[in-house]
């Protein structure tokens, strides 16, 4: 991503999802059970609780990116989305307790180990999407490095991710899913500290090492917190708990990233 930025545009970035999206669609193509097309429950979905969800999610994600950009609620379009944001979501939660047939199953948050996993996955989203936004901020307005050095510095925070993933299977198998967490969120931690002591002086190989102990540290906490939202519940439980699991991670990131860059 640095080496395209530097050397072409940063709207190449974009292209990168490309090759891995393919891979994506393959692998689900090979590996999910066929069945027929079953247009007709399109018909009857709740297009209300999709809508007002889509519209409530999209304009709360803008505020809390572009807030900061904007001066706040000095800003008419800032001050106009939050209002959006927030009667579209009162409506979105109106009709998915109301409704016989909902979009996504809301009172799932009732149930303590979905609605405990999804408040830790919020929290962990706003820390671990805030400190990766936080590094390349730093190393761009501080010691001043190029794009490309950046992108050496942070793909640290990525990279061992690679080696670590396919082992999470086996790991969970073996280690119960509390104590990977809580390894998890204490290694994640303990890179944050490291962290903290970063001044103008600090060179590149300083900031691998806590790059590379949050890389380890991700898949420890993220995928047994997944299997934990989900753990017990029925097959259509299930897809809506990975949904909203998945939205809680992503809008604590957009909180975290918000705080952080105000």
């Amino acid at each position: 991503g640095g080496w395209l930025t530097e050397n072409f545009s940063w709207h190449y970035l974009f292209y990168l999802n490309v090759g891995p999206g393919l891979l994506a669609v393959a692998l689900q193509l090979y590996a999910l059970d066929k069945g027929p097309m079953r247009l007709k429950d399109l018909v009857g979905g709740d297009w209300c609780g999709i809508g007002t969800m889509a519209v409530g999610l999209g304009a709360m994600t803008v505020v809390l990116e572009e807030g900061q950009r904007h001066e706040w609620f000095g800003s008419p379009m800032i001050s106009t989305l939050t209002v959006v944001s927030v009667v579209s979501l009162i409506f979105f939660l109106i009709i998915e307790f109301t409704s016989a047939k909902p979009f996504i199953n809301l009172r799932l948050f009732g149930v303590p180990a979905v609605g405990f996993s999804n408040l830790l996955s919020t929290m962990v989203g706003a820390v671990s999407y805030g400190s990766l936004f936080l590094i390349p901020v730093y190393l761009a307005e501080v010691p001043h490095f190029s794009t490309q050095q950046i992108g050496g510095v942070v793909m640290w925070s990525g990279l061992p991710q690679l080696a670590i993933f396919p082992l999470m299977p086996f790991l969970l198998k073996s280690v119960p899913p509390r104590t990977l967490v809580g390894t998890g969120i204490a290694l994640f931690s303990l890179s944050c500290f490291v962290n903290a002591q970063l001044t103008h002086d600090v060179g590149r190989a300083e900031l691998i090492l806590p790059q590379v102990i949050r890389a380890i540290a991700f898949p420890l906490f993220a995928m047994p917190l997944f299997q934990l939202a989900m753990n017990g519940l029925s097959l259509r439980d299930s897809a809506d708990a990975a949904s909203l699991s998945n939205i809680c991670r992503n809008l604590g990131g957009s909180i975290g990233i918000a705080l952080l860059s105000t």
